[in-house]
């Protein structure tokens, strides 16, 4: 009888210790499982994080946009409608193409009106030639072109405008008949300046 009783306990000692065993197992399993994926949730947050700061795209607007944004400001005083091409861009304003990554501009088709909108992007270390090119032109039709009268105040009000790697030349006024008779030429010029200021906020508001 003593000998069975010893049995069924060293069977019950033996069965307890394999029961901890297999517990203590089911453990460590868990706690390397619960390791794994914080590793991993890390590293995904870190790739994350990489691929947002080199996929985030460079602030930049084409001189198009800016061209489009001009016109819907002036509306019905946007005057040019004569496309000005890289020979003319070089010729007429002393741009060089190699200071160029891309250019819009426009002047009327009418040589009574003077209006012209020229809106270059500059490529790199360029924008001060851009701005010395424009800006002779700027003193050529001040202080050398002749004008019809009616023009003069507006060609005295016209801007070399920077913003950034783009240059402008404005130049767009319709003045109005009142303003024209006006024996006041401070008045008309003002008019001119205000008119070329709803483009270069146009400009602002797409370039910051």
């Amino acid at each position: 009888m003593k000998t069975k009783l010893s049995a069924l306990i060293l069977i019950a000692a033996l069965l307890s210790q394999t029961l901890v065993s297999c517990g203590s197992t089911d453990d460590g399993s868990e706690t390397t499982d619960t390791d794994a994926t914080s590793t991993s949730n890390e590293t995904t947050a870190e790739t994350t994080e990489e691929t947002t700061e080199t996929t985030a795209p460079a602030a930049d607007v084409s001189v198009t946009e800016l061209a489009d944004a001009v016109k819907e400001a002036l509306g019905d005083e946007y005057l040019p409608d004569m496309a000005i091409d890289a020979e003319a861009l070089d010729a007429t304003f002393g741009v060089k193409s190699e200071w160029v990554e891309e250019f819009y501009g426009e002047m009327p088709m009418i040589s009574f009106n003077p209006d012209t909108f020229l809106a270059i992007k500059a490529t790199e270390g360029n924008v001060e030639n851009v701005e010395a090119a424009l800006n002779s032109y700027r003193d050529y039709l001040i202080n050398n072109s002749i004008q019809y009268p009616a023009n003069v105040q507006k060609v005295n009000a016209c801007q070399v405008y920077t913003n950034g790697d783009y240059v402008f030349f404005i130049m767009l006024a319709v003045i109005p008949d009142e303003l024209l008779d006006a024996t006041d030429e401070q008045v008309v010029y003002d008019y001119c300046v205000e008119s070329n200021q709803k483009a270069i906020d146009a400009i602002d508001a797409l370039l910051g």
